[in-house]
């Protein structure tokens, strides 16, 4: 009795191939930049939800000097859109 294991079928080697194939292939790039940010605010001040990931990038660039200053566009300070997000994130929990 043989303690080798069997050889994959070629089903199997099919299936292997792919999952090799579809683990290469590349994740889009997402462009976060001010267009980006300004689409998220009209989305956020709208009360539509966000993913968390662009919350919190959302977040991170209003601490700086260049997320405020897009911020100053909609006449908005970086409480309100954080308060925004609470909010947002507040709605989607319960």
């Amino acid at each position: 009795m043989s303690s080798e294991p069997k050889p994959l079928t070629a089903r199997e080697l099919e299936i292997e191939h792919q999952l090799k194939i579809d683990r290469e292939k590349e994740l889009p790039v997402l462009k976060r930049d001010d267009d980006y940010f300004i689409k998220l605010c009209n989305q956020v001040m709208a009360g539509e939800l966000i993913s968390p990931e662009d919350a919190d990038w959302m977040r991170r660039l209003t601490s700086i000097s260049k997320g405020r200053g897009l911020l100053a566009s909609f006449k908005l300070e970086p409480e309100d859109l954080i308060a925004r997000l609470e909010q947002i994130v507040l709605d989607f929990t319960t």
